[in-house]
């Protein structure tokens, strides 16, 4: 979809319907010859928005389901010690950025994040990433993931929207 010189994608249309999705929006025209050029001869400008959020990855050296019991699924409270944890940097906005920087783009990031956004903020700009437009929500963490992995590949999950809840908020 072309609005004047600006390029929407579907997606970015159903974003603004209130849609959880990624969108690329792009400085463009339909007649542009070249890829990340528009047809004045200029570099588009690329602009990224979705999830900023941490992926916290357990495992566990056992089977959940052994301390499943069946009589007793009403009141279902279990605790498990796993052998490791990864915490890695995740969230769709940050995956697609990074790529484009890969390929020699660079990138503005759309999104919000929450007060530990500031490592994640510094590796990406590092990347080649620009967090400009990133707003940090004071009093929250960026969403996290937080996933347990049994020896039988069984999981057990939480997610935790975090300051993703306040990207409603943002505006072109």
């Amino acid at each position: 979809i072309f609005e004047g010189d600006r390029q929407v994608t579907e997606e970015a249309e159903g974003a603004q319907h209130g849609e959880d999705v990624d969108v690329v929006v792009a400085e463009t025209h339909p007649e542009a010859d070249a890829v990340g050029v528009d047809v004045r001869g200029q570099r588009m400008q690329l602009i990224v928005t979705g999830s900023i959020a941490f992926d916290y990855l357990m495992s566990y050296p056992g089977k959940f389901t052994d301390h499943f019991l069946p009589e007793h699924m009403d009141r279902v409270s279990l605790s498990f010690l796993v052998d490791s944890m990864d915490k890695r940097r995740g969230g769709c906005a940050p995956n697609i950025a990074y790529t484009l920087a890969l390929l020699g783009e660079r990138p503005r990031l759309m999104a919000t994040a929450g007060q530990d956004f500031g490592d994640y903020r510094r590796w990406m700009e590092g990347a080649g990433i620009d967090t400009s437009l990133v707003r940090t929500v004071d009093g929250k963490f960026c969403a996290s993931f937080f996933c347990s992995t049994d020896e039988h590949n069984n999981q057990i999950a939480s997610f935790y929207t975090g300051a993703m809840a306040n990207a409603a908020e943002l505006s072109f």
